[in-house]
């Protein structure tokens, strides 16, 4: 535990964050008060209509408060930028400390526009202390941009070389601390239940059972594997992820890995866990990661070895043709592939994709009575198209996403594509070209994004599905046929999905409900407004300072503000998300009350391969009582009672014919 302190207060930014407020403290500001007043009496004599509202707003901060957040915003980002400083994002944070309580009414974007204002107003406060100084690198049109250049003196050099070894969260050394219903657990310094939220769903209201999950992913210990090899890790230095956008690779960060992976092959290694807000759960280690890319997946293993059995075996074998042959296979033809190949034959097939690399090298040595710690992913088919199975007891949803068997293995994305193909009349469509389409329109995306441009967080930007339509089909013929497409392969999933939109009920910006084991979810409306982009002129957030010369300078900046939307698309993937995130919190509760140790990806459950089939008709038996619940019929009732009475009565929640044992009887629900 004590070395597991001494890497945290070493290395953490929440332990830069404690030193240069420390510093700030003891530093003696009478002589910056004194010139702050001063500042103030000669603004009071400016000639400028604007005087009055900006001396209000400043002499609302108390000097000595005032100094200290301009004094700590400073240092911090002279210790920590490495490019250049923007004025305006300065002093937008500068400004949201200060805010006084008089200032903090009206709507989001006016108490953004009044804290960027007061920010700069501190700025140039600043300025005129020689604190900093600014200059203009960008002027287009009205808007400027600003880099502000720090005194060098407020920089003590103790802050120089703590800034060299802070990272971002790393692994633990020892077991993380529980999170319980009364305080935060994870990290020893650091504690956080919660990734995002002081609110309806913090640390203090989240249940027993919740925390039961998150701390069972905790307590799994992990190690770097033996035969992680140096091929290996030079293969993953060829990865873009480790270029930055002009082009050298980013060394520091490279040894930040390289410094886990040393740190990690001292002994049996953890990860701090916390929930976002829908209550998806992440592991918060940044460069050893079990949620991470195909190589850090790779590189990590269960800590407790053990024999596999001969079921074991036959799981193992399943992993390995996942990886090497095909997921769309019934388990016994995945089997009968693996066997029919030599080690030799498997090992060269491999060369080239880590994770495969790892799995049969372990098949090989669990073939010769060796123990393993091997990690065997078992995900979601399509899992949001599986809640929406549940949720609606649909039998024809289901069998797109082997929540029902029909005898094959199910491709939703096929099924897509080939509706595509029959609309357009062509063989454009195929399930590679569709399935991002698919997944984002499920989570909300429209036409300008599905067609055009693909944007989501595990794919990056791709480019969307309007080249595979006939060259003359403008917009809106191409996104009818993709709807209606959708509509015709899934239409209980889609009926519910916009459902669940009709719940964006005007003026609402937080929606709040409670899952069947006491989580609490909050998730919250927002929207973007830019300062920087031409197209975002009409939504700019704008500040302004008064000089000493009577003379107002404009300043805009990028801030995220609640405000209600009613063309949000957010609220039916939050659900869809928090359900995801009960499915699997549950399941680990129930492999936890087994002693089966969980390696948990939202959607994806890693397992020792020993522990595979129980893990798979644990995930049918949670599903199944998912379909026996009202589980949405009480998550719309928290939302809206009367609406959801309404949607009741006319028949629109009502479940369809998939069954229990329809459920329980499907081999593939995870692949």
């Amino acid at each position: 535990m004590k070395k597991q302190i001494e890497l945290e207060t070493t290395t953490s930014i929440n332990a830069l964050d404690a030193a240069i407020r420390a510093t700030v403290a003891e530093t003696d500001i009478s002589s910056l008060i004194n010139k702050y007043e001063q500042y103030m009496i000669n603004l009071s004599e400016v000639e400028s209509k604007h005087k009055d509202f900006h001396l209000e707003l400043l002499t609302a901060v108390a000097p000595e408060k005032a100094i200290n957040t301009v004094l700590r915003a400073l240092v911090k980002e002279a210790v920590t930028n490495t490019s250049y400083v923007d004025r305006n994002i300065v002093a937008a944070k500068i400004g949201k400390k200060l805010l006084p309580k008089t200032a903090k009414k009206g709507s989001a974007i006016n108490r953004a526009s009044i804290g960027l204002t007061l920010g700069l107003n501190m700025i140039n406060v600043a300025a005129s202390m020689k604190l900093c100084e600014y200059k203009v690198l960008i002027s287009k049109e009205k808007h400027t941009i600003s880099t502000l250049v720090i005194n060098p003196n407020l920089v003590e050099q103790t802050l120089v070389d703590m800034q060299r070894l802070v990272r971002a969260n790393t692994i633990m050394t020892c077991q993380p601390k529980h999170h319980t219903v009364d305080a935060s657990g994870g990290f020893l310094t650091k504690s956080a239940t919660m990734l995002n939220s002081s609110g309806f769903n913090s640390t203090k209201t989240q249940s027993t059972a919740a925390c039961a999950a998150i701390n069972a992913l905790q307590d799994v210990a992990y190690e770097v594997r033996t035969n992680l090899t140096e091929d290996m890790l030079n293969q993953y230095k060829t990865e873009d992820k480790w270029f930055n956008e002009a082009g050298p690779f980013m060394q520091s960060e490279w040894n930040k890995l390289i410094a886990d992976i040393k740190l990690a092959q001292k002994g049996s290694f953890y990860f701090a866990v916390s929930c976002d807000d829908r209550g998806r759960m992440y592991e918060l280690s940044a460069y050893l990661k079990y949620q991470g890319d195909k190589f850090q997946k790779s590189m990590l293993e269960f800590s407790k070895k053990e024999h596999c059995t001969d079921e074991g075996l036959t799981f193992l074998a399943i992993a390995v043709a996942n990886e090497l042959y095909s997921d769309k296979v019934e388990f016994n033809d995945a089997v009968e592939w693996i066997e029919s190949k030599s080690y030799e034959e498997l090992t060269k097939l491999a060369k080239g994709n880590p994770i495969a690399q790892i799995l049969v090298a372990d098949y090989i040595d669990a073939q010769d009575g060796k123990p393993i710690g091997t990690i065997t992913h078992w995900d979601a088919t399509n899992s949001g198209l599986q809640f929406y199975s549940l949720l609606g007891a649909d039998k024809q949803t289901a069998s797109l996403c082997n929540v029902f068997d029909t005898g094959v293995i199910a491709d939703a994305y096929r099924a897509l594509a080939d509706s595509l193909n029959k609309v357009t009349e062509s063989e454009n469509f195929n399930r590679s070209n569709v399935k991002n389409a698919f997944m984002v329109f499920l989570y909300g995306s429209m036409a300008k994004n599905i067609l055009f441009k693909i944007e989501d967080k595990k794919n990056g930007v791709t480019a969307g599905i309007a080249e595979f339509f006939p060259a003359d089909w403008d917009e809106d013929a191409m996104w009818t046929a993709f709807t209606t497409a959708m509509t015709e392969i899934a239409p209980a999933a889609i009926q519910l999905m916009n459902l669940m939109y009709s719940y964006n009920t005007e003026g609402t910006t937080k929606f709040n409900w409670v899952m069947p084991d006491g989580f609490k979810v909050e998730t919250t409306s927002t929207v973007s407004y830019s300062g920087t982009e031409p197209e975002d002129k009409n939504k700019q957030v704008r500040g302004w300072f008064l000089d000493l010369n009577g003379k107002t300078h404009e300043g805009s900046a990028s801030v995220v503000i609640e405000e209600y939307n009613k063309f949000s698309r957010s609220l039916a993937p939050n659900i869809i998300h928090s359900i995801d995130s009960y499915f699997g919190r549950e399941v680990i509760r129930r492999c936890a009350a087994l002693g089966i140790e969980v390696s948990f990806i939202h959607d994806s459950f890693g397992v020792h391969p020993n522990n595979a089939s129980t893990l798979h008709q644990i995930a049918r038996e949670v599903a199944a009582d998912i379909r026996d619940s009202d589980l949405l019929i009480d998550i719309l009732t928290q939302l809206n009672p009367v609406q959801t009475e309404w949607n009741i009565k006319k028949g629109r929640l009502a479940k369809g014919d998939l069954t229990r044992e329809d459920i329980l009887n499907s081999a593939y629900i995870l692949r």
